[in-house]
């Protein structure tokens, strides 16, 4: 066969495969079609699942063209149906600003009715809606606190936490922190990290009524555990104080690996100036040098003056004059009301 003849064959096998390819993707698009005029005529037909699922799609453009109007149909048809999801759903689309269905009346109206048939969802939405722009303090205090407790109440963590924190804060509401200390310890309990500390804090001082050491350290611990590193340097600080007696204090220092691991500066100089010295732990300079320099780069004062005098005199490592001037500097630059780090330069002969 000559050449010419073989490239037409191959010419006309690609036109011809070509051709097959439009023609599946032509099938695909037009199966998507009949689905979804299925689909439509279902929901049109009684079924609410199908007109939930459309509106949803609708609303969000998941695998057809966002298309609000239809969006506001279908998710109505369900919603008034008693799809409590879908009224839900369809209160955040009229929340949505910068369409022309943003009805915020309209919205709250769903939402009230989604929380009050137990659709958490709905509470937390309504809540949200009502926020303020400095996203603390919220307008009709009273309408977002129903929100807030109901959804709180069907184990909502974010709902009991901001709850709680407008409680101990008084944002736009009476402050209140004896009903704040539970809701944070609900939150705190149920996974919310950030809420730990709060209800630490909040039984720990007496906020709530009498102090109540070991309900704070139980929200420490679980902070700890959720990885809140600022909370598990609290209960370091809470043990090694001798707060829960004195025979706990190594149990405190046995925490501070864990507290520097989850990136707490202070917590790891602590560590290196422990280390260093061999105080509660192994000695062991060259992880202790390692550790300040960490605590340094993470913004401790403390931790740049240990790393600048570990390098100055050679411990953990050879001396470095240079890098010991540059931790000084930067610990100066922390705090630059602190006379430690010119001193230091000075007397070092590093300025």
């Amino acid at each position: 066969m000559r050449i010419g003849g073989l490239w037409s064959l191959i010419l006309v096998a690609g036109l011809l495969m070509a051709g097959s390819a439009h023609a599946q993707a032509d099938n695909i698009f037009a199966r998507a079609d009949a689905y979804r005029a299925e689909r439509a005529a279902a929901c049109r037909g009684g079924d609410l699942d199908a007109c939930a699922q459309e509106g949803q799609n609708f609303w969000a453009g998941v695998r057809v063209p966002r298309d609000l109007p239809k969006a506001v149909e279908f998710l109505g048809r369900a919603c008034r149906g008693g799809r409590l999801a879908s009224c839900a759903h369809l209160g955040r689309l009229h929340a949505e600003a910068g369409t022309p269905f943003h009805q915020p009346a309209t919205a709250s109206g769903l939402f009230e009715r989604a929380c009050a048939g137990g659709e958490v969802d709905g509470c937390t939405a309504g809540a949200k809606a009502l926020l303020n722009a400095d996203g603390r303090s919220y307008r009709d205090w009273p309408r977002a606190e129903s929100f807030l407790r109901r959804a709180c109440d069907g184990d909502d963590n974010e709902s009991c936490f901001r709850l709680g924190v407008v409680y101990l804060n008084g944002d736009g509401a009476p402050r209140d922190p004896t009903r704040a200390g539970p809701l944070l310890e609900a939150a705190c309990v149920g996974g919310r990290r950030d809420a730990c500390g709060w209800a630490a804090s909040v039984f720990g001082s007496g906020q709530h009524g009498a102090a109540d050491l070991a309900r704070a350290e139980r929200m420490m611990t679980r902070g700890c555990e959720l990885g809140a590193g600022d909370v598990c340097y609290m209960k370091v600080s809470f043990l090694v104080s001798g707060a829960a007696g004195p025979e706990r204090v190594a149990e405190g220092m046995q925490l501070l690996p864990r507290a520097c691991e989850l990136n707490v500066a202070a917590a790891c100089s602590d560590l290196a100036v422990e280390m260093a010295q061999g105080q509660g732990m192994p000695k062991d300079e060259p992880r202790a040098r390692q550790l300040a320099n960490r605590a340094c780069r993470g913004g401790d004062w403390n931790g740049c003056m240990v790393f600048g005098l570990m390098q100055a005199h050679g411990v953990g490592g050879s001396a470095d004059r240079e890098g010991a001037a540059a931790a000084f500097r930067r610990a100066l630059e922390l705090d630059p009301a602190r006379p430690e780090p010119r001193t230091a330069l000075n007397d070092f002969g590093l300025e």
